[in-house]
């Protein structure tokens, strides 16, 4: 009886630790992480390169955006895609199945 109300009872809460263990230092990092902090909070299971592009250009925080006057904004996006899945294990890339075959990043 006692050990049913203490299983019943169970107040812990397991939650994973997503939070990357390092200190961000580089501007890349950053942009990984608010683009990982982004993907969670909208709730998708995956994002386009589309919409990576438009959260790096317009939603990220005003000091890590792509701004115009940079040349390759795709070459961005392929290093933040990478330090992403560095950083963060339950992120993955992966190539859509159809279309033009561009990279997505989903949480596994």
């Amino acid at each position: 009886m006692e050990i049913e109300n203490k299983v019943n009872t169970l107040t812990n809460s397991f939650e994973p630790n997503l939070a990357p263990q390092i200190n961000l230092t580089t501007k890349t990092q950053k942009r990984a992480c608010a683009l990982v902090a982004y993907l969670r909070k909208s709730k998708k299971r995956f994002l386009k390169s589309s919409e990576i592009i438009a959260f790096l250009r317009n939603e990220a925080p005003e000091n890590i955006r792509i701004t115009d006057d940079i040349r390759n904004p795709r070459e961005i996006k392929k290093e933040v895609l990478e330090k992403a899945v560095e950083l963060f294990p339950d992120i993955q890339l992966n190539k859509s199945k159809h279309g033009r075959r561009e990279v997505r990043i989903l949480v596994s």
